[in-house]
């Protein structure tokens, strides 16, 4: 398991790698929520009817 998890001497390009991957996948679906919400709000303000 070790020898795994030090990738061959390169664990820290890999494992930061996947970290960056994994941190820049959440920002985009924390900004999708984010704008998910704003719309919603902007279509209450503007009164079109729907929920």
């Amino acid at each position: 398991m070790a020898e795994f998890l030090s990738m061959g001497g390169h664990a820290v390009w890999v494992w930061s790698c996947y970290a960056l991957t994994a941190g820049g996948i959440g920002f985009l679906i924390w900004l999708s929520f984010l704008q998910r919400a704003m719309a919603r709000e902007w279509q209450k303000l503007s009164g079109d009817g729907q929920p």
